[in-house]
C-alpha cells in the first residue's frame, strides 16, 4: 500500500535460542549472515533486526556463554558485511543497556532499539517514564540515558513503548489496552511522578499497570524533547480496535491533526 515503508525481518525475541551456539564459531555466523542477506534479497526487504535477549545471559532460559558479548559484535559486522550497507541493521535491547558493546558494534547499526517495557510488575509500573514510589528497577528516562551513556547516539536511538498492560489475579498478564478501556471495578489512577496511569481493584490492590492516550503522547513528546531517532512499540495487534495509542504516538511525533 505504502512502497515508502521500510521493512525488516526480526530474528529472535525472548527465549529463541541458538543465537550463542551460532555466533560462537567463524563459519556458523557467516552461514547466518549470509541467510539474512538470501532473505533480504528473495522478499526485497529493507534489512534484518537482531532480537538476541541477551548475550551473555540465561535469563530466558536459552545457552549463553560469557563470549557471547564479543561474539554478537561479530555476528553484526558479519551482518553488515553480508547484507551491505543500503540495507538496515538494527537491535532490541535490554532497558539497562546491558550486554552489548555499544561502541564496537554502533557503527554496523542504523537504529537500536530499547525494550523499555516489561521491567516489573504490579504493584509496580512496567514503564514509568520517571521515578516514583511504583518504580522498579529503571524508568525509561534512565533507560534513556543508560544507552546515550553506553555510547549510542541519540540519533540512533530509538525508545520502546508497550500497547498493553500487565494484571495480577483475575486480569491477565498481557492486557490488550481494548480490554483495558472496559474493565469494570476498578479504579483508574494516574501516576503525575511517573507519567503513566494505573488501576486498583475493589480493595485497593494496585492490580494493573499499561499506558493510556496520555502517558504514550508524553513519552512521544519526551523523544522530540531529547531529539531521539524515534518509537517503537510492542505491539501493533495489542492496542485497541480504533488504534488509539498507534494514532497518538504518530500524531504527537509528527505534530499532525489528521
Amino acid at each position: 500500500t505504502n512502497p515508502e515503508i521500510k521493512i525488516l525481518l526480526s530474528i529472535g525475541g525472548w527465549a529463541a535460542g541458538g543465537f550463542s551456539e551460532m555466533a560462537a564459531n567463524d563459519s556458523t555466523r557467516k552461514l547466518f549472515a549470509a541467510d539474512c542477506k538470501r532473505i533480504v534479497d528473495y522478499y526485497q526487504i529493507d534489512g534484518i533486526d537482531v532480537d538476541w535477549e541477551y548475550p551473555s545471559s540465561s535469563e530466558a532460559g536459552i545457552a549463553s556463554s560469557p563470549n557471547d558479548i564479543d561474539n554478537f559484535t561479530l555476528l553484526l559486522k558479519d551482518i553488515r558485511e553480508a547484507i551491505g550497507n543500503d540495507k538496515m541493521l538494527t537491535i532490541a535491547t535490554i532497558a539497562d543497556a546491558l550486554y552489548v558493546d555499544f561502541p564496537a558494534v554502533i557503527d554496523y547499526l542504523d537504529m537500536v532499539n530499547i525494550m523499555a517495557y516489561d521491567i516489573a510488575r504490579p504493584p509496580f509500573h512496567h514503564a514509568p517514564l520517571y521515578r516514583s514510589q511504583y518504580a522498579g528497577r529503571i524508568t525509561t528516562h534512565e533507560a534513556v540515558d543508560a544507552h546515550l551513556n553506553a555510547g549510542v547516539p541519540a540519533d540512533k536511538l530509538v525508545l520502546g513503548i508497550p500497547l498493553y498492560g500487565h494484571g495480577i489475579d483475575s486480569l491477565p498478564d498481557y492486557t490488550y489496552y481494548g480490554d483495558i478501556m472496559q474493565l469494570k471495578d476498578y479504579t483508574f489512577h494516574w501516576d503525575d511522578s511517573a507519567k503513566v496511569p494505573y488501576m486498583t481493584d475493589k480493595n485497593g490492590k494496585f492490580a494493573l499497570c499499561y499506558e493510556d492516550t496520555n502517558s504514550v503522547a508524553i513519552k512521544a513528546n519526551y523523544v522530540l524533547d531529547r531529539d531521539l531517532k524515534g518509537i517503537m512499540y510492542w505491539e501493533y495487534t495489542l492496542d485497541a480496535k480504533e488504534l488509539p495509542l498507534v494514532k497518538t504516538i504518530y500524531k504527537t511525533m509528527t505534530k499532525s491533526n489528521n
